[in-house]
């Protein structure tokens, strides 16, 4: 059916209507475009088609089935595309060349006769008729040798297309990577193989898996994606650098820190300091992982914004980035390259669970400093993980086990294939012909689809979503009326149309306790939902700043959060804002510029969400202490920062949890925040995979000791 089609778009355009193309390209002049005719065999999805005598198509055309120049293999679009199932039309209004899924089975095209006056390897020059285009992949317009620009050994100075006998050709590579197709030579066969990254033959066994996951939304090419410890901002980066990175520690099959690069951790009597000493372990290239890694890894992330507050633990980092202090007064020492010494601020028993975050990876200085595109191309990226990339396409990842991670005979999958896609419904028909092993989902586009599947099961997730109150402004300085929309949000209603989990706290589902689960030790309780209380206190506040009209709600949300699921959160809020009585203004922005608002308190009200970076309630509550780097509510309580200074020095840790439990009355007590729900990470696992591990801090599953075994 033509709604479970994926279109493909490649938009070629004359690169002279856009003088910004900025690749050096091979223009034809008066001597022509030099190429060579080259005899190869295609098997194109296991369909195997002779190249010797090229082949027949566009009316009556004999044309070569490849051509070289300078060392790039130029094939037929159109033959390439339907021999390849696809559909190609062409529009010549727009000079657009549309490539579209297909239902018709692919059609391998065979020649049949010779091509004349054209002998194998002969060169042959193409007069002025040579053109460069730009492409558009999936909707998105690339300029020409912005993302083609490692395929071929990195050759970038090569025409994106030539026209040849009514034949346009395009580099062979660039196209079927861009399709997501895996490409393979063989020289003994003089064969070229372009096939599905999911359909290769070595992911048929138990030692494969195949996994779908959702692609956000501001995706559009992995190839474009950063990788790397500081850039684990998703779902799907977080399941690459989870599998081709390893910190100090790794959360083991029950959550607790297990042994990683560290294979021995000394901690002093006071709690302060830990001393980690590496065990042999290597990159993927086959040099040592070495404490000096770690140490520039982690001075890196002190020295990122976005995530320096995870360092604040560590003693001399608060001051160093206030200002007060120099990077030499941080306590990250390296007494030889086998040790790594750490001195806290005060102790945290929770430190050996938040190195398990990626923030901590170990990053090589001297390949990070010489590579421009370091956690960009997979050949330069230095992997210590369980698994290596062996393919990165625009939608697909294919692994493969690291032979030289320190326990690769602990590790039994040889690859893992990842496919990202949109539509649920299109992978729940491939999951049921066992195309897929797995599939994660945060935001499924058909949620009761997926629930209602026998397979499906569900993970509960530290994260959560609040109202934003920015205690400075006009509004919400004012406590009766952060009560009042504290009693016009229905949590419970908000959930149910999400699907999802409403807060009654401040604290999320599973998050440590004492000896269980924070929630179900120390159950709190918001203020229950009530128009006409809230219409009170509105009325009462009012009075208390002598006006009768209140100033406008400024709502200021990311643009993103007026589709999908987000905009009935949107919705959902303003709504409940104008029972009371507030009269909003929705003030769209994008993320960029929301988070600068966020800082500098250009709002009255936000939407965000907090997903915690280590097993601690207090990785949440510390967002509200005064100063705090990411504490958006612009709030400062004396009294709450002298009590969040206890608990980090609490080393017990039932009276560390009482306190913890009096912050939270606190945020509640004094409407801080509203928390409006929790997220859950939805699955679909074939019953025969066993040995998966749910991290804390990230959003995905771990692969790393998974097994399959006989279906069950």
């Amino acid at each position: 059916m033509a709604m479970f089609k994926k279109s493909i778009a490649l938009l070629l355009t004359l690169a002279l209507f856009f003088s910004a193309v900025q690749l050096s390209a091979v223009s034809a002049d008066e001597n022509g475009l030099e190429v060579t005719f080259h005899p190869v065999t295609f098997n194109l999805n296991g369909k195997v088609t002779s190249g010797e005598n090229g082949f027949y198509f566009n009316g009556k055309k004999y044309v070569p089935l490849a051509l070289i120049h300078k060392g790039t293999t130029y094939v037929p679009l159109r033959f390439v595309s339907e021999s390849l199932g696809k559909a190609v039309h062409w529009d010549p209004a727009i000079r657009t060349i549309f490539i579209t899924d297909t239902e018709n089975q692919p059609v391998v095209l065979r020649g049949d006769g010779s091509l004349p006056n054209l002998a194998p390897g002969e060169k042959m020059v193409i007069p002025n008729l040579t053109v460069n285009y730009r492409f558009v992949f999936n909707g998105v317009r690339y300029n020409a040798g912005e993302h083609e620009g490692r395929y071929n050994n990195g050759t970038s100075d090569v025409p994106l297309s030539i026209f040849y006998q009514n034949t346009t050709y395009v580099p062979m590579r660039y196209m079927a990577e861009s399709l997501d197709k895996k490409v393979s030579w063989d020289p003994q066969t003089r064969t070229i193989s372009i096939s599905d990254i999911l359909l290769d033959s070595h992911v048929s066994d138990d030692r494969n898996l195949t996994m779908w996951m959702e692609r956000p939304s501001y995706i559009y090419s992995l190839r474009n994606v950063p990788i790397g410890p500081r850039q684990a901002y998703d779902a799907y980066r977080e399941f690459m650098v989870l599998h081709i990175m390893e910190g100090l520690m790794r959360l083991g099959e029950d959550r607790q820190p297990e042994p990683g690069m560290a294979n021995k951790v000394e901690v002093s009597e006071n709690g302060r300091v830990y001393t980690f000493h590496l065990r042999d372990a290597a990159w993927n290239d086959g040099s040592p992982v070495t404490a000096s890694d770690f140490k520039y890894g982690w001075i890196e992330g002190i020295n990122d914004p976005g995530i320096s507050y995870l360092f604040e633990m560590i003693e001399g980092v608060d001051e160093y980035i206030s200002g007060e202090g120099s990077m030499n007064d941080i306590g990250i020492d390296t007494p030889d390259e086998k040790t790594l010494k750490v001195t806290l601020a005060h102790p945290d028993p929770g430190f050996l669970s938040l190195v398990t975050n990626p923030a901590f990876y170990p990053e090589k200085q001297k390949v990070d400093e010489e590579e421009e595109n370091y956690w960009v191309a997979p050949e330069d990226l230095l992997q210590n993980g369980p698994f290596v990339i062996d393919y990165m396409g625009h939608e697909a990842v294919y692994l493969k086990k690291n032979e030289h991670y320190w326990n690769h005979e602990q590790v039994y999958l040889e690859t893992i294939s990842l496919k990202l896609g949109v539509n649920t419904e299109e992978f729940l028909q491939a999951f049921d012909r066992k195309q897929y092993d797995l599939a994660g989902f945060l935001y499924p586009d058909d949620e009761q689809a997926l629930r209602q599947h026998s397979d499906y099961m569900k993970v509960n997730r530290p994260v959560m979503f609040y109202t934003l109150l920015n205690h400075e402004s006009t509004l919400f300085s004012n406590a009766k009326l952060r009560r009042a929309v504290a009693h016009l949000m229905n949590q419970t209603e908000l959930a149910e149309k999400l699907g999802t989990v409403p807060l009654k706290g401040h604290i999320p589902f599973g998050v440590k306790g004492e000896k269980t689960a924070y929630h179900l030790e120390n159950p709190p309780k918001l203020l229950d939902y009530d128009v006409e209380q809230a219409r009170k206190l509105i009325s009462e506040a009012k009075r208390e700043l002598g006006v009768t009209e209140l100033p406008h709600v400024q709502l200021v949300v990311s643009e993103s959060s007026l589709v999908g699921n987000a905009n009935i959160i949107v919705d959902h809020v303003i709504n409940g804002l104008e029972q009371g009585g507030f009269t909003v203004d929705l003030i769209p922005v994008s993320n960029r510029e929301l988070y600068n608002q966020y800082r500098e308190g250009n709002f009255d009200m936000g939407l965000t969400g907090w997903g915690f970076d280590y097993d601690n309630p207090l990785n949440y509550l510390e967002l509200f202490q005064s100063g705090a780097s990411m504490g958006w509510s612009h709030y400062t309580n004396r009294s709450y920062d002298q009590l969040l200074q206890k608990a980090y020095e609490e080393i017990d840790m039932s009276e560390r949890i009482k306190i913890i439990h009096s912050l939270e009355q606190h945020l509640i007590d004094q409407t801080v925040n509203i928390p409006l729900y929790t997220r859950d990470l939805h699955l679909l696992k074939q019953k025969n995979v066993k040995g998966i591990r749910y991290p804390f801090s990230v959003n995905t599953v771990d692969l790393s000791r998974a097994y399959k075994v006989d279906d069950e």
